[in-house]
């Protein structure tokens, strides 16, 4: 089942570059899992969990093409991270719909680190004047299940949809509030909003829901960074320990 169509098409307003993050305290002053230890020592192993455009679709008729991930696992190098990401995405797929399949992938799937979720958009555009409440419900529950299996668990908000602006939620203020109530409401242990990742027409398919080839992959490279940054916290806290006590005990050693 693939997403539903939109009106004709409206030019993508182009927008700034901008990525939020937010890690919740709980989350970072739960006690470290097995898993999570692992991410210091060996690749981390990341599920990309979402719909068509986790899949790669291009168009409502391309089938998987394009996923964003292969993209992401090689930016994230660059970045002094090494990971294996797995694209598991299912066209159509809303989050109201989507904890069966989150179970079954975490279940089968082999024992992941992280899990990072971009759903909401078929909750959203199919019926866009109902409110987001369910969707972030659902969103909800999604990200309990990955921090209830010990993963770190990643939301991301929504990019820059051109149906956007042909739909009843008013274009990218309504996006923009949607996205501030994921990150406030979801429950993910750290959020990264994609406003601005995907600026450029060239960027998006002509039924303006799903992305290019070119557009994930400036999706995945741009992605690379936050994941990054939100991914490996406790190695950044024990490298700036040491840098603490390398400078500690210069200053011992200066005052001998």
């Amino acid at each position: 089942v693939c997403p539903l169509s939109f009106p004709a098409r409206a030019s993508p307003v182009p927008s700034v570059a901008r990525v939020l993050f937010h890690s919740f305290p709980t989350a970072l002053a739960r006690p470290t899992s097995p898993s999570r230890r692992r991410m210091a020592s060996k690749p981390v192993r990341l599920l990309a969990f979402g719909d068509s455009l986790t899949a790669g679709w291009t168009s409502f008729s391309s089938g998987p093409k394009s996923p964003y991930a292969p993209h992401l696992e090689r930016a994230l190098t660059a970045h002094s991270v090494a990971a294996h990401v797995t694209a598991v995405g299912e066209a159509g797929l809303s989050a109201s719909r989507a904890l069966p399949s989150l179970r079954r992938e975490l279940a089968h799937r082999g024992d992941f680190d992280a899990c990072l979720i971009l759903l909401g958009a078929n909750d959203v555009l199919s019926a866009p004047t109902e409110p987001i409440d369910g969707m972030l419900e659902a969103l909800r529950a999604l990200h309990v299940e990955c921090r209830s299996r010990g993963l770190r668990s990643i939301a991301v908000g929504f990019p820059d949809h051109p149906a956007f602006a042909a739909s009843g939620l008013r274009g990218s203020g309504a996006l923009a509030a949607i996205n501030d109530r994921i990150r406030d409401e979801a429950g993910a242990d750290g959020f990264i909003d994609p406003h601005g990742m995907l600026p450029r027409a060239a960027h998006w398919s002509a039924d303006r829901v799903h992305m290019t080839a070119e557009g994930y992959r400036t999706f995945g490279a741009a992605l690379a960074a936050p994941v990054a940054r939100l991914l490996l916290p406790e190695r950044r806290t024990e490298r700036a320990g040491r840098r603490a006590g390398e400078r500690v005990l210069r200053s011992r050693e200066g005052k001998q």
